[in-house]
């Protein structure tokens, strides 16, 4: 049976909605593609701008949970429901996910925290972290012809996303107000595009740079690349996401390096790719002097020399914990007494370290135990995906671990999740680095 599960038939078995020849049905690759692109084209403050409360106090349970999400729930029903047999589908699904099995028990000890000792409302950690496993379901039965259309859809909406960026940046059109909590943040130049926060956009940029430069892009056409990659870097800047943007270009540097250190070993290079960077990084930096000059970069500049609190915040975050007693650290502290000492700490928008505010929200103990979960789910993606995969997730915790990301609902890490799924596939033979 073990065997079974490694097979290329098993693999196309899995994959339910398959016709005669094994491939996946039109329908399928379909409804996907539609759960992805809603997802990145209709935001959280865009939803707020429909009138739907997704992330407001008030409203229905079923406002609180993304329409991608509900799409994507009935096509993985649909998926169970096209198989002969559903328990088969079910225990294949656990024998190649494993890591996620235990991620889900990991999930239930957080829901029954939240639920039945907190009394809190369990819909914020629906989405953010239920929706990359439903993804995962889905775009691991989804054959390689089907994940290619996909990975065009998401190269072709992060292109939009960054021209949209960029025209809002100039132009102060929005197509969102930013909100924060339902407070319209007016006056504020960054970019809301279609992924919503401007931190979300850098984030989930700047996700995408690292997966390109390590070979998510290789199926596109040669010129595609450097138009991929040059107007997402340039929208970072609309987005302004300073430690996104500063972790951004140590990453590339390392996967840079990482490159450069074989060809002067002596290592063949790829001739056409040398020449393209040959001809691209002075027209990159010709491109920055002119744009510094033309004071384009002077609004993101002046948020490193004022951060308007922010960086402050990050420090006064920890000041929480010395007005809680150690039990309260390890089993959770009273939600309303948190709330309390954050509005006395000046915290009204969310403490800006998501794993800070699972310790606070939830405790130590319960915080722990759920991490190593979610690293087992992370380590199924990579599995899933090629091995440098690894490198974009990473970026995306380290960037994540500045703001209340995950410890807030959010779409985010299903994003992240699709993109190394689609765009750095496990049998890409890609010219990324083994870091």
């Amino acid at each position: 049976m073990a065997a079974e599960f490694t097979s290329i038939s098993a693999q196309q078995r899995i994959g339910g909605l398959s016709g005669s020849t094994g491939r996946s049905s039109p329908l399928l690759v379909f409804l996907v593609g539609l759960s992805l692109f809603l997802v990145m084209g209709i935001s959280s403050m865009l939803l707020t701008r429909f009138g739907i409360r997704y992330d407001l106090e008030g409203g229905t349970a079923l406002e609180k949970i993304h329409p991608a999400h509900f799409l994507a729930v009935a096509t993985l029903f649909l998926l169970w429901f096209s198989r002969s047999r559903p328990l088969e589908f079910i225990d294949i699904l656990f024998t190649r996910h494993k890591g996620t099995l235990f991620f889900l028990v990991t999930w239930a000890l957080l829901l029954f925290q939240i639920t039945v000792i907190q009394h809190k409302p369990f819909t914020p950690i629906i989405d953010t972290f239920i929706f990359p496993v439903v993804m995962l379901v889905l775009l691991t039965a989804i054959d390689e012809q089907g994940r290619f259309k996909l990975a065009r859809l998401i190269h072709y909406v992060m292109l939009v996303n960054a021209l949209l960026g960029l025209f809002e940046f100039l132009t102060g059109f929005r197509l969102t107000p930013i909100d924060a909590g339902g407070f319209i943040i007016e006056g504020d130049w960054r970019s809301s595009a279609l992924l919503g926060h401007p931190l979300t956009n850098a984030l989930i940029t700047g996700s995408y740079l690292v997966t390109l430069a390590l070979g998510g892009c290789d199926r596109l056409s040669w010129g595609m690349k450097p138009i991929l990659f040059g107007i997402n870097l340039l929208a970072m800047n609309a987005f302004g996401g300073r430690m996104a943007l500063v972790t951004l270009l140590a990453f590339l540097l390392v996967i840079f390096s990482f490159r450069l250190i074989p060809v002067l070993n002596g290592r063949r290079a790829n001739r056409r790719n040398w020449l393209l960077g040959s001809l691209l990084v002075p027209l990159g930096i010709s491109a920055l002097v002119i744009g510094f000059e033309a004071g384009l970069f002077d609004q993101f500049v002046e948020r490193f020399v004022n951060d308007k609190g922010s960086a402050s915040a990050r420090i006064i975050m920890f000041e929480v914990f010395r007005d809680l007693s150690a039990l309260d650290i390890l089993i959770g502290p009273d939600p309303e007494y948190v709330a309390s000492l954050l509005r006395a700490q000046g915290l009204n928008f969310g403490i800006e370290s998501f794993w800070v505010a699972f310790v606070l929200s939830y405790g130590l103990i319960v915080s722990v135990i759920f991490f190593i979960g979610l690293f087992a789910f992370l380590g199924d993606v990579v599995r899933a995906s090629a091995p440098v995969a690894i490198w974009p997730l990473a970026y995306f915790l380290i960037v994540s671990s500045t703001s209340v990301s995950l410890s807030a609902k959010g779409t985010d890490l299903v994003i992240v999740v699709a993109m190394q799924l689609l765009l750095l596939p496990k049998h890409q033979k890609s010219q990324a680095v083994n870091l």
